[in-house]
């Protein structure tokens, strides 16, 4: 085990799990910006991955490890650092692989490079939450693209926003600058409203009553949160220059639609449709808590 700083709280609530970080210069403000996640023992390893024809190296290092079905370490780290590509972008993910499995004294085939879906799996140990926060998240920023170019290229209510008519074209910067910022948005609210809700299954062993005791614990604060940053993000789409009105409308819409329609409706709509499936491979059974009050009842 190296010896460094590890932290508490958050994933690490999970018994056998430890996490840590440091700053690798990765990112220039010196912040911590490489995390490891350690299980005490080997997991069951399931992922979800890009299917596209071009993939980053740790992303095809990740689908050679995780064919074995064994993890035990997750390194993620953060940026756009993680998609090298290449025989040198090959070389480095197995030398990664290789250094952290020396250091923690585990087979070098049983570390994971992460991207977002595998670190949701493993935090929940789940497959279906990483592929639906994927697929809402995907939701919410193609709407978002929908009502931008209906509003602006089409001109159906551009008025509003001080323009004459409708736009020729929009501006190749935009989709690229709203789906970055809406996916880290939509993922942060993911994780805050599972968290609670598989903090309340955990003691109940009850998916339903889980669902609405998340839902109720996370809603007034996504709201808010929800609230502040489209009247931030709307005072941008009635400006005087093209690019920031888009900017501004495109994130406000997709908030407004990621912390209504997808977080408040579909998401536990999902959950619920889906029962203990949710936490298919990691929950297997009722935990012994919940069945003991069941059989009093």
């Amino acid at each position: 085990m190296p010896d460094c700083e590890w932290l508490e709280g958050g994933i690490t609530a999970v018994p056998g799990l430890l996490a840590s970080g440091v700053a690798a210069g990765i990112k220039p403000s010196g912040k911590k910006d490489l995390a490891l996640i350690y299980s005490s023992s080997p997991a069951r390893a399931a992922a979800v991955f890009t299917s596209n024809q071009i993939k980053g190296a740790p992303v095809l290092v990740s689908q050679e490890h995780v064919r074995d079905g064994r993890a035990q370490a997750i390194l993620a780290s953060a940026g756009c650092s993680n998609v090298c590509t290449g025989e040198q972008g090959m070389k480095d993910a197995r030398e990664m692989t290789r250094i952290t499995g020396e250091l923690l004294r585990i087979p070098p085939r049983q570390v994971l490079i992460a991207s977002t879906g595998v670190m949701l799996a493993v935090a929940f140990r789940s497959v279906l939450v990483p592929i639906k926060a994927i697929i809402m998240n995907t939701l919410s920023v193609s709407a978002t693209f929908g009502l931008i170019v209906l509003v602006f290229q089409r001109g159906v209510g551009a008025e509003v926003f001080g323009l004459d008519g409708p736009t020729s074209a929009i501006f190749v910067a935009v989709p690229v600058l709203v789906f970055a910022v809406v996916f880290g948005l939509s993922m942060d609210y993911e994780v805050f409203l599972l968290s609670r809700i598989k903090e309340a299954f955990d003691r109940s062993g009850r998916n339903t009553q889980a669902t609405m005791e998340g839902l109720s614990a996370t809603a007034s604060v996504i709201t808010s949160a929800a609230l502040i940053m489209i009247l931030v993000f709307g005072i941008f789409a009635f400006a005087r220059v093209l690019p920031m009105q888009l900017l501004g409308f495109g994130l406000a819409v997709a908030v407004l639609l990621d912390a209504t329609v997808i977080r408040m409706v579909l998401v536990p709509a999902f959950m619920q449709a889906m029962g203990r499936w949710n936490w298919w491979p990691g929950v297997r059974r009722i935990p012994r808590k919940s069945a003991e009050h069941r059989e009093v009842q």
